[in-house]
């Protein structure tokens, strides 16, 4: 559930970002049809609201304070929502099924290992020993 809300989130700023993106592209275009042009490249946009204040300043603004405001939200929200906190425990749930272990030779393999592994399984443990054994299982 919480991917979906961040893969949601996320869209929703990047359709704030293009639309006052091209809200600035048509603006420069309406300008002077260099101004356009140069609107593509990157900072291009930029310098015209900077050098066409009157004309820019409002989405340039709008665009300039509504990201960080964004970007402030989002993180709140993945540190004191239940929504944020079940994304956090999603991801930690993640990381420890996941585990590094070397082969014979000494090379890192890694293991994939689910919560019926852990709980359903025995609890070995696996030695290397140089000489004739090549491991040794105890319980």
């Amino acid at each position: 559930m919480p991917e979906i809300f961040f893969a949601v989130w996320g869209l929703l700023i990047f359709t704030y970002a293009a639309v006052l993106h091209i809200w600035l592209i048509v603006l420069a275009f309406r300008t002077n049809i260099v101004w356009g042009l140069v609107s593509f490249i990157p900072l291009g946009s930029v310098i015209f609201a900077f050098t066409h204040w009157k004309v820019a300043a409002k989405p340039f603004l709008l665009y300039v304070i509504g990201l960080p405001v964004i970007t402030g939200v989002t993180i709140l929200t993945m540190m004191f929502t239940p929504l944020g906190k079940a994304l956090e425990k999603h991801n930690s749930q993640a990381v420890e099924s996941t585990s590094v272990e070397t082969d014979n030779s000494g090379n890192p393999t890694t293991t994939e290992s689910t919560e019926a592994d852990k709980t359903s399984a025995p609890h070995t443990q696996l030695h290397a020993h140089h000489g004739g054994h090549h491991g040794k299982t105890h319980r």
